[in-house]
């Protein structure tokens, strides 16, 4: 067939692509955060994780957007629940990226800003009775609960998708 070729391409790719967006979160979430949290301070683990965060998300969005493309380049018979499962870990980047982290930056940058306003204060724990700090760490607490929800539900599509894939193709 003229076009093996290009079904050869597709499936490095598809496997590529899948692999570089497991990895990356399975190397954030499980090797690299809990060394960095024993290492650093809260406030500069929130700068580190700031950065960190929205480079991964990027790269596991654009990975996830080339495994359905050459998903639907590679199966002619579509299982549902393997595409289920890539749309999911997509929409699950998608949303981390583009709604979940910037949230939290914002809440967290407002919420270190009232309590650097008491720093130099008689009281520097002051505060932690402040209204407006209670109520942008009640909201930064939710909202980084939500992303540890959605990066998991990522992690768990991904590493149940890695089963699919083993079980159905071959770069042969």
């Amino acid at each position: 067939m003229h076009h093996s070729w290009i079904i050869h391409i597709a499936k490095y790719l598809h496997v590529g692509s899948f692999s570089v967006a497991f990895g990356a979160q399975f190397w954030h979430y499980f090797l690299a955060s809990p060394h960095i949290r024993s290492i650093l301070s809260v406030g500069k683990l929130g700068e580190l994780q700031r950065g960190l965060f929205d480079r991964l998300y990027i790269l596991s969005t654009v990975s996830g957007l080339i495994s359905i493309c050459t998903y639907f380049q590679i199966n002619c018979d579509r299982d549902r629940t393997e595409l289920f499962l890539l749309f999911l870990n997509l929409f699950c980047n998608a949303t981390s990226m583009t709604y979940i982290s910037p949230n939290v930056s914002q809440l967290s940058l407002r919420r270190n800003n009232i309590k650097d306003t008491y720093a130099t204060t008689p009281d520097p724990d002051r505060y932690l009775v402040d209204s407006k700090y209670i109520a942008f760490n009640r909201s930064f607490m939710w909202m980084h609960r939500a992303g540890i929800a959605v990066s998991m539900i990522s992690i768990a599509t991904q590493a149940t998708y890695l089963g699919f894939l083993t079980k159905r193709h071959s770069l042969h």
